[in-house]
């Protein structure tokens, strides 16, 4: 199930934030049950940084980053990562693409 399509804003909270040096997504998300649950994914888990870009199946970007951002952009609007390097070099990154809402539970696949 698409994340931002079944979640939403967990009351109060950032969509995204820094714990240890590694950046958090959190939502509420639906489970199959149709009940509201807190979820939330170290996105340094699955997200690295090669040549300034963010790059899925690897791991630890923040510690290359400068800020990390999170929006809804475009249209239809998409769940955007943006991250800033050291450079000054800008890298968005989709969360749709390989973040997943699997019964009340954020999930990289």
């Amino acid at each position: 199930m698409s994340w931002q399509m079944s979640s939403r804003q967990i009351p109060g909270q950032p969509w995204i934030y820094n714990s240890g040096g590694h950046t958090h997504l959190q939502a509420q998300c639906l489970n199959e049950e149709g009940g509201w649950q807190n979820s939330d994914i170290d996105l340094d888990s699955c997200i690295g940084d090669e040549d300034d870009e963010l790059v899925w199946g690897q791991r630890d970007f923040t510690a290359q980053t400068q800020s990390v951002g999170f929006a809804f952009e475009q249209s239809p609007p998409q769940p955007i990562l943006r991250a800033t390097f050291y450079d000054g070099n800008d890298a968005p990154k989709n969360t749709a693409e390989r973040i997943s809402n699997q019964d009340g539970h954020l999930v990289f696949y």
